[in-house]
């Protein structure tokens, strides 16, 4: 929208939108073709989103709205960038207008006007967090958590309930292997045992005999 342009002076763009989370600052920049020595800024705001779009109709201010807005008011001859930052607390459409007024050279004051439009609404954050077990319990998972602003409810996915309960097998697994460990030990000793009660007899027995046949040989 432009009111009594005239000579070289002209803007971009001719509109401003601005969609963002509650309180959540965005900044954009208008560009300003003029010959004029200063430039005076300022903004006026509809009463709701439903007002038509003209500025003889925008009575109202950001201050109404919650909003945060924030430029220079004044720009020097070398200034013809104006940045525009803008917040909100408040979900909602806002309508507004930058009016960018140039010197009055005569008769004729000449103004520019930048439409704004104003998004605020909430946004579902996703975080990722990635899970490692150890090693004996199966490997690597991961856990997903969905964080929706205006609900607190978390809910998360994965096979991370049965974490406790691998682990435990896991354990139980080990003591069964130390167990037939044990077992296969004890066996080869009670073997070894054994065979040893069975050679002491049988020598035992071998030299009876030997002395048996040395004292018959002798009579």
């Amino acid at each position: 929208m432009m009111v009594g342009l005239a000579g070289a002076s002209g803007f971009s763009p001719s509109s401003l939108v601005f969609n963002l989370g509650p309180n959540q600052e965005e900044c954009q920049i208008i560009t300003i073709t003029s010959n004029s020595l200063t430039i005076n800024v300022d903004d006026k705001w509809a009463t709701n989103s439903d007002v038509e779009w003209k500025v003889s109709l925008f009575n109202s201010s950001a201050e109404e709205h919650n909003l945060n807005i924030n430029y220079d008011n004044s720009l020097g001859e070398e200034e013809r960038e104006l940045q525009v930052c803008l917040s909100g607390s408040e979900l909602g459409e806002y309508h507004g207008v930058i009016i960018m007024k140039e010197e009055q050279q005569g008769n004729s004051v000449v103004q520019m006007g930048v439409w704004l439009k104003v998004v605020i609404e909430e946004v579902e954050e996703i975080v990722e967090e990635p899970v490692v077990n150890n090693e004996g319990s199966g490997g690597r998972t991961s856990q997903t958590i969905f964080i929706p602003k205006e609900n607190t409810t978390v809910e998360t996915s994965g096979d991370l309930e049965n974490l406790d309960e691998v682990e435990s097998e896991s354990s139980d697994i080990e003591s069964s292997e130390e167990e037939f460990k044990s077992g296969i030990t004890g066996a080869a000793v009670g073997l070894l045992d054994s065979k040893g009660s069975v050679a002491i007899i049988s020598l035992v027995v071998l030299v009876v005999i030997a002395v048996g046949v040395y004292v018959r040989r002798n009579k």
